[in-house]
């Protein structure tokens, strides 16, 4: 109508193939007058820019009152040994794989891991969300077939639990501390304890 003016929002299905910055540009308008019937065109106009990013999960220790460096013995179970918090950005996630790495106080990988028999992964209502107990390969805790989702902009948390061998085969007096692996062997997320 004469002297007001129309919003117009232009909403879009962006496809996985899209990235970095995409602008949503009026290039061209044709109009003609109700009254006097004249037409006439506009000009581009710049509209809106959106940033476009793939999907993204970071990975944090957690520090609360259960994640303290503790002492360990032989013959236990369900010992807590680790645990993180998955946050998920740009859109929703479903963890397939993951995998933990013991080390030494001193940074070095503990490649035998005398000291622990089995293990299993946790989420944040304490429901057990392996089918199959983590694979132990020389260094590296690794779970597959895991399916765990993290909604866009949501988290989970994962607390890894095991059980410790026999005194006759666990490693003595020695700390160590599981990690979260990274693709690129960049190691995250911390926390130390000491079977004895």
């Amino acid at each position: 109508a004469k002297n007001t003016s129309k919003v117009f929002q232009v909403k879009a299905y962006i496809t996985s193939a899209a990235a970095n910055d995409v602008v949503t540009n009026i290039t061209s308008d044709n109009y003609t007058g109700k009254t006097s019937g004249t037409s006439d065109s506009g000009g581009a106009v710049s509209g809106q820019q959106v940033t476009v990013g793939s999907a993204n999960v970071v990975i944090t220790a957690v520090s609360d009152s259960t994640s303290l460096s503790k002492i360990y013995g032989p013959a236990q179970t369900g010992l807590q040994v680790g645990k993180w918090k998955l946050a998920a950005t740009n859109d929703s996630v479903t963890l397939n794989k993951i995998t933990f790495r013991l080390l030494y106080a001193n940074g070095a990988a503990d490649t035998t891991a005398g000291t622990f028999a089995s293990f299993d992964l946790y989420n944040k209502s304490n429901v057990k969300v392996n089918s199959t107990a983590g694979i132990y390969v020389a260094g590296d805790v690794v779970f597959n077939g895991l399916s765990v989702p993290i909604a866009m902009n949501g988290y989970e948390y994962l607390t890894l639990k095991a059980s410790t061998n026999a005194s006759c085969v666990i490693q003595n007096s020695t700390t160590t501390m599981f990690v979260v692996k990274k693709r690129q062997l960049r190691t995250i997320s911390r926390e130390k304890f000491m079977p004895r």
